[in-house]
């Protein structure tokens, strides 16, 4: 165990990463470590730590959403894959369309 991974309570982890197994599961048949794996060239475990540091439920589930809707997209979206600047915005129409449902789903 790497020290920043001492930092937070381990049952803090699991419990945000049971919970947002739900979450996924109501859509996908997707573990968290898929997820996780997926991204595994990018720094988003060592990101999910800090914000298991902070503490901010909002900003970690805002964080791992997020992560969710891009793996969504570029495994289920028909996007632009020889012009970059149209797939990164078809990207940002995505995410934010999935926001947009999320609150309405979650605050309505």
């Amino acid at each position: 165990m790497t020290e920043k991974n001492s930092q937070f309570p381990s049952n803090f982890k699991n419990y945000i990463l049971t919970e947002f197994q739900k979450l996924i599961d109501e859509e996908l048949e997707l573990s968290i470590d898929d997820l996780f794996y997926f991204f595994h060239e990018t720094t988003m475990e060592d990101e999910f730590h800090e914000l298991l540091i902070e503490a901010d439920i909002k900003k970690i589930n805002e964080y791992l959403f997020n992560y969710l809707d891009m793996y969504k997209f570029f495994i289920f979206e028909r996007h632009d894959e020889t012009d970059h600047k149209v797939a990164f915005q078809q990207l940002k129409d995505f995410m934010k369309e999935s926001e947009l449902k999320r609150a309405k789903k979650f605050f309505n």
